[in-house]
């Protein structure tokens, strides 16, 4: 299980050939922060897109809630790295759940021991 940010869901979404590939070659093994879906769904869609992007984000991706060990595991990141919102959250998520983080940020997370996936700046 690879967890996605939303930086590649919107690539995806913009028809990244790299994005797209990622998320094809990864199917079925992908999962989210419900954070994420937060931060995608907040982009400026129209109501029907809206929808449509909800409906790939349910069908797409595990969804992975917060939970305290998450929330603990965040504060202690916050606190020891200075990492700030909704980063901070999704490493957190990575960490507790001991998954590899899809993103174009890499130097959001290098600080961290979490293995880095960037599907974005290279070929997949």
């Amino acid at each position: 299980m690879i967890l996605v940010d939303s930086n590649i869901i919107i690539y995806y979404l913009s028809a990244d050939d790299n994005a797209v590939k990622f998320i094809k070659q990864h199917q079925g093994n992908l999962a989210i922060s419900i954070l994420t879906v937060m931060e995608v769904l907040s982009y400026p869609f129209d109501d029907e897109q809206a929808t449509k992007v909800e409906n790939f984000l349910q069908k797409s991706f595990v969804w992975l809630e917060i939970n305290h060990d998450i929330i603990f595991k965040t504060a202690h990141i916050r606190r020891i790295k200075k990492m700030k919102g909704i980063d901070a959250l999704i490493a957190g998520t990575a960490l507790v759940h001991h998954l590899p983080l899809a993103t174009r940020n890499l130097k959001d997370f290098t600080h961290l021991p979490i293995e880095l996936i960037n599907p974005i700046d290279k070929s997949v």
